[in-house]
């Protein structure tokens, strides 16, 4: 189904059900749907056709419980939806608060999900099977190697980074709708890697009835395995450990001399902010190490601190002061929550007309 057919399709269904979610989509005409995904996904066709794309759910709404629930209403046979799906279904605010909580593969975990990744010897999360050979491959060589990133400039991801090499596993037969959908993409991507003048290592599906194929394709490798296996080791998702995350953690702080921000830690060690998210996030640290941690802002909050402050001046404090105190991101809270009167209550205007 070409893309003006689909819009036509969607348009008249959403005429006749214009409060509908992309899950109730799916279940009333699957069909549809498959060709919504493929032709841009369902928010952004749906704001072509000027529907009201908005986000109905507050950034706080989404927090453990209610993602919990949200995602038990789109997925089925207990696998975790993709990324996609979940923009689809839930919107991106559902995406960012998953990202927040660990990531996908830590949520759905949380959450007793099964997913369509394997894990490797060395920790990573592969897409397939054939991937985890390689992976495996590379690992007990010692070869260093980033899985499943972005292609530079691109919007497609590569199977495997390493020693200015990309990999990339083929892994469906020719023919049928799914293998000429993927034909097209491989032929794309290969076009990208052309045009980039980009290294690339083609795997295809058919060399691991024959392992030494595979072996081949990687020789051209060897001469990365040198690197030692303590600094291969700290690339991988094993060795983020609570105990050597603390310790990377401690020497970033031993350098400046205080608790690093997010892009403090980017530029000392990248690496590093897996393992943070891995174990709970920043805020999560802070406590461990004893910082301050930064509160998240509602009315309760926002009522706690204020009135920490007015028992520290010995009056409600007014705007200036709370400038002077760096006090930015209260100020920004009171704003978004319905302004300084509604927290004082002393000096709250009488709009009552006589």
């Amino acid at each position: 189904m070409d893309a003006n057919t689909t819009l036509c399709l969607l348009k008249d269904y959403l005429d006749n059900n214009p409060n509908c979610k992309y899950i109730d989509l799916k279940n009333n005409n699957a069909s549809l749907a498959y060709n919504v995904d493929k032709n841009g996904g369902f928010l952004k066709l749906k704001k072509e056709l000027g529907y009201d794309t908005k986000e109905r759910k507050s950034p706080n709404y989404w927090n453990l419980a209610n993602l919990e629930i949200e995602i038990s209403r789109i997925s089925k046979n207990n696998i975790f939806p993709t990324v996609h799906q979940i923009k689809n279904a839930l919107g991106n605010g559902a995406h960012k608060a998953i990202l927040r909580y660990g990531g996908m593969k830590k949520v759905a975990t949380l959450f007793g999900y099964s997913g369509s990744w394997f894990i490797a010897t060395d920790g990573h999360y592969v897409q397939s099977s054939y991937e985890h050979i390689v992976d495996d491959i590379l690992y007990h060589n010692n070869i260093q190697h980033d899985v499943n990133g972005l292609i530079p400039g691109t919007k497609y991801r590569y199977d495997f980074k390493t020693c200015g090499y990309y990999i990339e596993i083929w892994g469906y037969k020719p023919r049928g709708k799914i293998g000429e959908e993927y034909g097209r993409k491989r032929k794309l991507k290969e076009n990208i890697y052309h045009e980039k003048r980009l290294k690339l290592i083609s795997i295809e599906w058919s060399d691991f009835s024959d392992i030494k194929k595979v072996m081949n394709a990687l020789s051209i490798l060897s001469s990365c395995s040198s690197i030692p296996s303590s600094v291969n080791m700290i690339n991988h998702s094993k060795y983020w450990t609570l105990d050597n995350t603390k310790n990377e953690l401690k020497k970033i702080i031993n350098n400046t001399k205080h608790f690093p921000s997010i892009n403090e830690i980017k530029k000392h060690n990248k690496k590093l902010l897996y393992g943070i998210y891995k174990h709970g996030g920043i805020r999560n640290m802070q406590k461990l190490f004893g910082e301050r941690v930064r509160p998240i802002w509602n009315n309760a909050s926002i009522k706690e601190e204020l009135s920490t402050l007015t028992k520290k001046l010995g009056h409600f404090p007014v705007t200036g002061e709370l400038k002077k105190m760096k006090k930015y991101g209260l100020l920004t809270a009171i704003q978004q929550h319905g302004g300084i009167y509604k927290f004082n209550e002393q000096k709250k205007p009488d709009f009552t007309i006589n």
